[in-house]
């Protein structure tokens, strides 16, 4: 343990795979007690493997452009773990297309995924996160269109009583 993060709980969104599963298992091998969120159960399996930890996990599978499920799952995980010292927002969707020709309905479900779930997941949750004075991470990539490279961008936010 190098951190000191052993009795702290996290949620993290997008877990079943990409930087969400590492940004996990990383943290289930600091002793972090977990709260994997995600659409593909199966990964949320893998990133809460138990090889390298004896962290509590819990999974939640969940559909982040449906506003509903959010609400529920940030209910279940108030019910299940009573406090949050980590938010992450790991959870994104991206396609690649010309504004010609992609349907307006591909921009909102990207809306809904990437900037409306975050919104909503954090407000709920924020009743449960003040009193540790958890942090809230937002970790998302980016991808332009042409060369093919991308670049990871963070935002990190911490929330005390005065604060959010």
């Amino acid at each position: 343990m190098v951190l000191g993060l052993e009795k702290q709980t996290a949620v993290i969104t997008g877990a079943s795979s990409g930087i969400g599963r590492a940004i996990a298992k990383g943290l289930a091998r600091q002793g972090v007690s977990l709260c994997l969120m995600g659409r593909n159960i199966a990964g949320l399996e893998k990133a809460g493997s138990k090889e390298d930890s004896t962290s509590a996990m819990r999974m939640y599978k969940v559909d982040l452009s449906f506003e509903a499920g959010i609400r529920q799952v940030a209910e279940d995980i108030t019910k299940d773990v009573g406090h949050v010292d980590i938010l992450i927002h790991c959870a994104g969707d991206y396609s690649m297309g010309l504004i010609s020709s992609t349907p307006v309905e591909e921009l909102d479900r990207q809306y809904k995924i990437n900037v409306r779930a975050p919104y909503i997941l954090t407000q709920t949750l924020l009743p449960i996160i003040r009193p540790q004075g958890g942090q809230i991470v937002y970790q998302f990539k980016c991808r332009s269109q042409g060369k093919g490279k991308s670049f990871p961008v963070r935002s990190q936010q911490t929330c005390a009583e005065s604060d959010c």
